[in-house]
């Protein structure tokens, strides 16, 4: 039994089960963890004004709809460019932004605290757009919403550029309706968007 032991292959073939049934036994913290680092949130604090990003102009725009009920005064600022497919089909040409903006009236926001940048079509050109738009109004501390998923690559793309220009920038995340953030596996909507956010991570690194 002893020499069978020593033998490389043998030692080999028991490192590579035990790794695999150790992750087969801790898979679900695992997981968990994955969801859990692209969630890079912080407390919600009052702030100068408010920037809810494109891309789910529902769940952001609710979301923002509940901090506004929190700080009733500040600024909100809706970005994003692209005009959704679905949209399209109704031969509108509605953006991100005024789709937000369009749901935050709707819910109770008053239309003269929003503003919308409908310039960007991607985070990256969204960061450069708020980028203009906090120096232009003097803005020193703000916070960004988007989808909790977003949120580390969004930090990333942000913080330090937005702290090389003085302003102190904050993440808060909507909550998503289609799955639980805690246990995205579980859901073919969530798996892909954890899945594409990790690609875009990659991404981002490469590129920017």
């Amino acid at each position: 039994m002893k020499n069978f032991l020593k033998k490389k292959w043998v030692r080999v073939w028991l490192i590579v089960f035990s790794l695999f049934f150790l992750l087969f036994l801790f898979r679900f913290p695992l997981l968990r963890g994955i969801g859990c680092y692209l969630v890079s949130e912080d407390p919600l604090e009052s702030c100068e004004a408010y920037f809810v990003l494109g891309g789910n102009s529902f769940e952001r725009g609710i979301e923002t709809v509940k901090v506004h009920q929190q700080f009733p005064d500040a600024r909100i600022i809706a970005t994003g460019g692209n005009i959704p497919m679905q949209i399209q089909a109704f031969d509108t040409s509605l953006t991100e932004a005024a789709l937000t903006r369009h749901l935050m009236v709707r819910r109770g926001v008053p239309d003269t605290l929003i503003t919308i940048l409908e310039h960007s079509t991607s985070t990256f050109e969204e960061s450069n757009e708020i980028l203009a738009y906090c120096k232009k109004s003097g803005y020193k501390k703000i916070t960004l919403i988007s989808s909790s998923f977003h949120l580390r690559r969004m930090r990333w793309v942000f913080s330090k550029k937005f702290s090389q220009n003085g302003i102190k920038v904050l993440f808060h995340g909507a909550s998503d309706t289609s799955f639980d953030k805690d246990n995205w596996w579980r859901n073919e909507t969530s798996l892909i968007t954890c899945n594409n956010e990790y690609v875009k991570l990659v991404y981002y690194l490469l590129h920017y």
